[in-house]
């Protein structure tokens, strides 16, 4: 751009003042400004685009730590898996079939991830007592 000097500006939000490097003053500019009111928009759409990019990240973490956790299921299987079934959430819903029709998926591989999310019922006492109940592995998982 050939720019040799950046002015940078900070606009303070509760009285919205605008600060600059070379001055400890602010500048006020009237509420009414169109200069006020243009700089208001940028602000809240920088912090708009921050804020999604933030939840977008934070949403990509939590699959990946869901999925990541079943073991076998590395970045090849889990980006396979999410293009194809949509979300964790339907990974979780389908099928071994369906998780079997995924590319990069084997049926064995299929029959992991699908117990992982549905393990077996525990196996009554043989003694006529009712085994102990444990919490059902995935439960941790309400976010799904």
């Amino acid at each position: 751009l050939g720019l040799d000097y950046l002015p940078v500006i900070a606009l303070a939000k509760q009285q919205e003042e605008v600060y600059t490097a070379e001055s400890l003053q602010p500048i006020v500019l009237d509420r009414t400004s169109p200069a006020l009111q243009t700089l208001q928009k940028v602000r809240d759409e920088a912090h708009r685009f921050a804020i999604t990019y933030h939840r977008k990240l934070r949403t990509r973490r939590t699959i990946q730590s869901i999925l990541d956790a079943i073991p076998g299921v590395g970045p090849t299987i889990r980006t396979s898996l999410l293009k194809t079934l949509g979300s964790a959430r339907r990974v979780r819903e389908a099928t071994v079939a369906e998780l079997a029709a995924t590319p990069k998926v084997t049926p064995k591989m299929a029959q992991r991830i699908y117990d992982y999310f549905h393990p077996p019922a525990a196996e009554p006492a043989s003694d006529g007592a009712a085994a102990p109940s444990s919490p059902e592995p995935g439960s941790d998982r309400a976010g799904l």
